[in-house]
């Protein structure tokens, strides 16, 4: 019996793991964004160079990969929604991996890694990402009907200013 109940949790647990999870975060001036991470398959990807001896990736598929230190990924943030003003976003995530430290259901980014200011007609959406390391950060200008993404960068110098001195 224990062994069927084991074996069920493990097949429980296999099914969980491999689905996308997604993430909600209520925002400034009304915004609602949804993140969707799903695992990363490897197996049918071509990457730049990797060498498995002191594991360094700089690309999959000849883009480039952020949120990793070189290291194969674990996640990909496979979509992005802003729902603000009633008009929904969809925001362009390509080249993004492992969006939030942690594996499971259970874990969900932090909130205070995301802001979203109000200029004049536009909106700004910034996103701090990270799985505790290859930390990166993704910016987005709304405006009207249209979500454009301004920056992706892991420059360190560059979020500081961006991010933290505002």
């Amino acid at each position: 019996m224990k062994q069927v109940v084991c074996t069920l949790l493990l097949l429980l647990w296999a099914v969980l793991s491999s689905q996308a999870q997604t993430a909600t975060l209520r925002l400034a001036h009304g915004g609602v964004l949804t993140l969707q991470r799903a695992p990363f398959a490897a197996a049918g990807k071509t990457s730049g160079t990797y060498h498995a001896s002191y594991q360094d990736l700089d690309a999959v598929n000849g883009r480039p990969v952020f949120g990793t230190d070189g290291e194969l990924p674990q996640y990909i943030l496979r979509k992005a929604t802003l729902l603000l003003n009633g008009v929904r976003y969809e925001l362009k995530v390509t080249d993004m991996y492992n969006p939030w430290f942690g594996a499971g259901l259970r874990y969900q980014p932090n909130p205070d890694s995301f802001r979203l200011q109000k200029t004049g007609i536009a909106y700004r959406l910034q996103a701090l990402l990270s799985d505790g390391a290859g930390t990166y950060m993704a910016e987005w200008k709304i405006v009207g009907k249209a979500a454009t993404r301004t920056m992706l960068t892991e420059d360190e110098d560059q979020i500081v200013t961006t991010f933290y001195k505002q």
